[in-house]
C-alpha cells in the first residue's frame, strides 16, 4: 500500500520518527537473510512515452521511468527502470540522457512549521545501458512542469502557476549537469500544456490558442507566432509541414507552416460533449485520437480511439471508432504501425495499415501482483491474478530475467509437473514448457472448471485443482489431458504416500486417496485460526496460519502419525498472518504477510524457534524454499533471498546445489563456442535433445543414437557455426519433458 504524507507532522508522530531514528535499523529490518535478486512489477500509470532507436521510455506514474525493448512491437520486453520519489507524467530522451519530470517528483521536505512538501522537477537519467538507468542530476522547481523537450545542450520546461506571472519558459543549461543553470526565462500569454519541437521552432499549445518560440539561440528566445483559439487546446502532433491541436473535447484544428507563415487549413469536430481526449498522434495521413466518455458526473464510462483521415485537411473523415480496454496516451506511428502509452502502464500496438479496421497486435501491460509461484530447475513461475503468468530465469539469482509473460485471463494458481505448465483462475490451462521463453498452449478448459479454479497444487502424482465445491484430483498420465479422477475437501492439498493432508477454514483434514474415485476422511482437526498453507515432513504437519484479520500469525505443528487422530505437537506465535510455507531441511520458511519472509528452525518440532527475518518491501503471500534460497511471491515484487545465515550456514552461494533426478544445464552459459551439456534422466530409454533459436526454430540436434542409461550424462557441444544470441535446449525422456535457456556471446 502506497502512503501519502500530507499535512502537519503532529507531535506524536515526530516522537515516533525521532525513536526510529534511534534504532539500529537498516532500510529493510533483517536478521540472518540477505537479499540477493529481485523483480518488480509495480506499474502504475503511463502517461508518456518518447521513442529512441530500438526503446520507449514511458513515464509510469508513481513507479517512475520503464524502458521496454521495441524491436519487435508485437513482443515487447521490458528491459529496466528508475523510480522516482515522486508521480513521473513526463519524459523526453535525447542522445544517452532522459529526462524525468512530473508532480511532485522530488524528495519529501520538512519546513521550520513541520508542513511537507514536494516539489516539482525533473530528473536527468544517463540511458546509455538500458537495463540499468543512472541518475546523474536533479533540478527544483517551484512551479508545476507541464512539458520538457530538448534542444542540443539545453533543456526547454514549461511551467505553470496560478498567477499568470508564473506561466514561462524555462531553458536550462545542462551541458555540465552537475552544474546546471537557468540560460533564459520568457514570460508565455497562456497556461502551456504540451509542446512540440520543430526544427528550431518551439510550439506549444496553451489555454489560449497555439504559440511558437524561435530556440536559434536558446540564450535569447524569441516569439514567432500567437495563433489565439476559443478553446483551451491540450494536445499537439505534427507530420511533415502541418500541426495538429487538439481541444478536450476532441475538436481538431490543423496549420500549415510554410517558412515564417502559419495559417489554419482545417478542423474536425467529433461533437460529443461527454468525450474527452487524452492524445493525439498523426503520421501517414491519419490522426489517431484517444478518448473516453463519462456520465454526467464526470466519471469515466469507457475509452476508445478514433483513427481520421487527415490526408485532406478540408475534409477530414473518421474511418474508425474501436472501443479499447485501456485509455490511448502519447506514442507514434510509423510504416502502419502505431505504439501508445496505455494508462493502465505499459504499451499497446495496432496494425494500422488498414486504418478503417486498426488491429490489435502487441501489448506490454503490467503483470500485476504476484500472488503464487512454483520454483524447479532455473526457471521460476508467477501468477499475476489478473495479469496472467510470467517465466522468470534464475540461472544468476542475483540477476533474475524476465523470459515470457502470458497476459491471459486471471490466473490464480500455477505449478508445474514434468516439461508442463498448469495454470488456473478464471481458466484452466496447460502448457508445454520445455523452452520457457516460448511457451506453447496445449489445452484450454473453461465450461468445466476453468471459473471455479481458485489455486492449483501439484504433489506426488497428482494435480489438485481447488474451486467453490472443493478440490477436483487429476490424473496426470497424459500430461496435456488432465483427467478428473476424484475430488475430496480443503486447500493447498500435499500428498504423503495414499493420504492426503489439506488446510481449511479453520481446520487441517486427512484423506485417504488409495481410491481416488472414493476418497475418504481419515480425520479433521478443528483449530481457532485460519489456516492458510500447508508443508509436510516425517508425518508432521507444518500449518501457516492466522488470527483476528491477520494481525497476528502463527506456525502450527500438527502430527499426524496417528492418521484417525491429529494433535498439535508445537505452536510458534508470529508478528503477521502467515500466508504460506515451504521446507527446507530443519528449517520452516514462512510467507509472513506485512512482516515478510522468516525463518523456523524445526529441529524439535515441539519448540520450533525463530532464526531468521526480513522485511520483505511488499507483502509476502507465498514462499518456494531451495536449499539455502528463498523465492517469495511478494505482492509487487518477486525477491530471492539468501537464508544460510539464518540456517547456520558457512556457504553463501548464488547458484542452487541441488537438482531433481530429472534436470539438464549447460556449462559454461553463457559460452562463446563450445559448452558441456549435462543431462540426467531417471529412466533408461530413448533420449532426444535439441537446440532451438529464440524463434522457436531447431538449429542442432544432440539426440545421442542410442538408449541411455538411468543417471548423469554429458554431451559437448561444438556451437562455433551459430550468431550470437539466446537459444534453448529442450530434453525428452520417456514421457519426461525439461527444458534449458542458454546464452552464446561473442
Amino acid at each position: 500500500m502506497r502512503t501519502f504524507l500530507r499535512g502537519r507532522l503532529t507531535l506524536a508522530a515526530l516522537c515516533l520518527l525521532t525513536a526510529l531514528s534511534n534504532q539500529n535499523l537498516n532500510a529493510q529490518d533483517s536478521l540472518g537473510i540477505n537479499k540477493v535478486g529481485e523483480l518488480r512489477f509495480d506499474w502504475d500509470r503511463a502517461y508518456d512515452v518518447a521513442f529512441a532507436g530500438q526503446y520507449a521510455y514511458i513515464a509510469d506514474g508513481w513507479a517512475g521511468l520503464r524502458i521496454v525493448n521495441i524491436t519487435n512491437p508485437r513482443q515487447p520486453v521490458e528491459t529496466g527502470g528508475f523510480r522516482t520519489p515522486g508521480e513521473a507524467t513526463i519524459v523526453a530522451v535525447q542522445g544517452n540522457y532522459a529526462f524525468i519530470g512530473g508532480n511532485e517528483i522530488t524528495e519529501v521536505l520538512l519546513d521550520a512549521r513541520g508542513y511537507l512538501h514536494r516539489k516539482d522537477g525533473f530528473y536527468i537519467v544517463d540511458i546509455s545501458d538500458p537495463a540499468s538507468p543512472r541518475v546523474i542530476a536533479l533540478w527544483d522547481s517551484t512551479t508545476n512542469i507541464k512539458d520538457i523537450v530538448t534542444i542540443g545542450h539545453y533543456v526547454v520546461v514549461g511551467r505553470a502557476g496560478s498567477d499568470e506571472d508564473l506561466n514561462r519558459l524555462h531553458i536550462i543549461d545542462f551541458e555540465d549537469p552537475d552544474r546546471m543553470f537557468i540560460a533564459s526565462r520568457l514570460r508565455l500569454t497562456g497556461t502551456p500544456n504540451e509542446m512540440e519541437l520543430i526544427g528550431e521552432e518551439l510550439f506549444l499549445v496553451t489555454d489560449s490558442g497555439l504559440q511558437s518560440i524561435l530556440l536559434t539561440d536558446p540564450v535569447n528566445p524569441a516569439y514567432a507566432h500567437d495563433y489565439r483559439l476559443d478553446d483551451n487546446q491540450y494536445q499537439i502532433a505534427h507530420y511533415d509541414n502541418r500541426i495538429y491541436t487538439l481541444e478536450w473535447h476532441n475538436n481538431l484544428t490543423i496549420f500549415q507552416l510554410d517558412q515564417n507563415r502559419l495559417s489554419l487549413i482545417g478542423s474536425f469536430e467529433f461533437g460529443n460533449d461527454r468525450a474527452y481526449s487524452s492524445s493525439l498522434n498523426v503520421g501517414n495521413g491519419i490522426a489517431v485520437v484517444g478518448q473516453y466518455s463519462s456520465d454526467n458526473n464526470n466519471s469515466p464510462i469507457f475509452n476508445y480511439y478514433s483513427v481520421l483521415d487527415v490526408s485532406d485537411p478540408e475534409h477530414v473523415t473518421e474511418l474508425s471508432s474501436t472501443i479499447c480496454e485501456t485509455r490511448l496516451e502519447e506514442g507514434v506511428i510509423v510504416e502502419g504501425i502505431g505504439l501508445f502509452a496505455a494508462d493502465v502502464g505499459g504499451l499497446i500496438a495496432f496494425n494500422l495499415s488498414n486504418p478503417a479496421q486498426p488491429e490489435k497486435i502487441g501489448q506490454y501491460v503490467r503483470p500485476g501482483d504476484v500472488k503464487r509461484l512454483w520454483v524447479e530447475g532455473e526457471v521460476a513461475y508467477l501468477a499475476h491474478g489478473d495479469g496472467g503468468w510470467s517465466s522468470i530465469e534464475i540461472e544468476s539469482l542475483d540477476n533474475p530475467l524476465l523470459i515470457s509473460l502470458e497476459q491471459s485471463d486471471r490466473v490464480s494458481g500455477i505449478v508445474k509437473a514434468g516439461g508442463y505448465l498448469y495454470t488456473g483462475g478464471t481458466r484452466f490451462r496447460s502448457f508445454d514448457v520445455s523452452n520457457p521463453g516460448q511457451p506453447t498452449l496445449k489445452t484450454d478448459w473453461y465450461d468445466n472448471y476453468g471459473w471455479r479454479i481458485s489455486e492449483l497444487g501439484y504433489s506426488g502424482s497428482y494435480l489438485f485443482a481447488t474451486g467453490e465445491s472443493g478440490t477436483n484430483i487429476f490424473d496426470l498420465n497424459v500430461p496435456d489431458r488432465p483427467a478428473s479422477i476424484g475430488s475430496i475437501y480443503g486447500l493447498h492439498p500435499v500428498q504423503d504416500g495414499n493420504m492426503v493432508i489439506t488446510v481449511g477454514s479453520k481446520g487441517v483434514q486427512v484423506f485417504d486417496i488409495t481410491h481416488p474415485a472414493r476418497t475418504v476422511e481419515l480425520a479433521y482437526y478443528q483449530t481457532q485460526w485460519q489456516t492458510h498453507d500447508v508443508a509436510i515432513r516425517d508425518s508432521l504437519a507444518f500449518v501457516a496460519c492466522s488470527f483476528e484479520g491477520e494481525v497476528v500469525g502463527g506456525l502450527q505443528v500438527i502430527s499426524y502419525r496417528d492418521p484417525y487422530r491429529l494433535e498439535e505437537v508445537g505452536f510458534l506465535e508470529l508478528p503477521s498472518g502467515a500466508r504460506g510455507i515451504s521446507l527446507s531441511d530443519e528449517f520452516a520458511f514462512i510467507a509472513v504477510g506485512d512482516s515478510g519472509l522468516m525463518i523456523i528452525e524445526i529441529t524439535d518440532p515441539t519448540n520450533p524457534r525463530a532464526t531468521g527475518r526480513y522485511d520483505t518491501p511488499g507483502r509476502a503471500l507465498e514462499v518456494a524454499a531451495v536449499g539455502v534460497n528463498a523465492f517469495v511471491a511478494d505482492s509487487l515484487f518477486f525477491g530471492i533471498y539468501d537464508c544460510s545465515e539464518a540456517m547456520g550456514r558457512e556457504e553463501r552461494s548464488l547458484r542452487r546445489v541441488s537438482l531433481p533426478d530429472e534436470f539438464i544445464t549447460a556449462y559454461p552459459n553463457p559460452f562463446n563456442s563450445a559448452a558441456t551439456i549435462s543431462f540426467s534422466i531417471a529412466k533408461a530409454g530413448n533420449v532426444t535433445l535439441k537446440a532451438y533459436d529464440a524463434k522457436g526454430r531447431q538449429v542442432f540436434d544432440l539426440s545421442p543414437t542410442s538408449p541411455q542409461q538411468s543417471g548423469k550424462h554429458d554431451i559437448h557441444w561444438d556451437a562455433a557455426m551459430l550468431p550470437s544470441g539466446r537459444y534453448f535446449l529442450r530434453l525428452e525422456a520417456e514421457g519426461m519433458i525439461t527444458g534449458q535457456p542458454i546464452s552464446i556471446v561473442r
